[in-house]
């Protein structure tokens, strides 16, 4: 029996259904200085077809929460990521999805469902892998085509992209550009909506969402 690995240590999982085996599974990856019980709030609006992990990420901030990697600010302040933090974040979740692919050989890939920092996580692994997701869903995010640890393996994971013009936190300015290079110069296949937002998830953003996530598991 090959061991749960690191990533799900503190996960939430819904475990519906009698044949969970069989079931698509969704991971939520939270936003910078949340947790797993962030996301898991919307585990109510998903139907018993899904199961749901919400994953804790693995950086514990001193003011509270968690984070998938550390933000740097320069002598200009500048805000930058600690890329070594997020391939290491990455890595992890990988091992996770690897075991899945091992463990669940009959099964759908699993959908990543990030918010924020969770999305910029989710839009990372997306590139970087073959044939272990079936889709991405980043809210509140951008493509980190930046990361020059990122290689890219595979463009068949089907994206969405959730971007809030409102939003001063992850602004429009800088998710837009980052998600028409990854079209255009890295052929993603990437769907992106905007929606008068802040750095908040609304009600039109989740509906579509769900169409989203519904329409990827009737394909697969």
């Amino acid at each position: 029996m090959i061991s749960e690995p690191i990533a799900f240590n503190h996960s939430l999982c819904n475990g519906k259904g009698d044949n969970q085996n069989d079931l698509q599974e969704i991971w939520f990856l939270h936003g910078y200085a949340s947790n797993e019980a962030d996301l898991y709030a919307l585990e109510s609006y998903f139907e018993d077809k899904y199961l749901i992990r919400s994953l804790r990420a693995f950086q514990s901030l001193p003011t509270g929460g968690f984070a998938w990697y550390g933000l740097d600010f320069d002598a200009s302040g500048l805000k930058k990521s600690n890329l070594q933090e997020a391939q290491d974040s990455v890595n992890r979740i990988k091992d996770a999805l690897n075991w899945h692919k091992v463990t669940h050989p009959n099964s759908p890939r699993p959908i990543l469902l990030g918010f924020s920092q969770g999305g910029i996580m989710a839009n990372a692994l997306g590139y970087s892998l073959s044939d272990e997701l079936s889709a991405v869903v980043s809210i509140a995010s951008y493509f980190p085509l930046e990361w020059d640890f990122l290689k890219q393996l595979s463009n068949q994971v089907k994206y969405f992209a959730a971007v809030g013009t409102e939003d001063i936190v992850v602004p429009s300015g800088k998710s837009l550009p980052s998600y028409t290079k990854a079209q255009n110069s890295h052929g993603i296949d990437l769907q992106v909506k905007t929606y008068p937002m802040p750095h908040t998830i609304s009600q039109a953003c989740f509906s579509d969402v769900l169409r989203f996530i519904t329409e990827r598991n009737k394909i697969s």
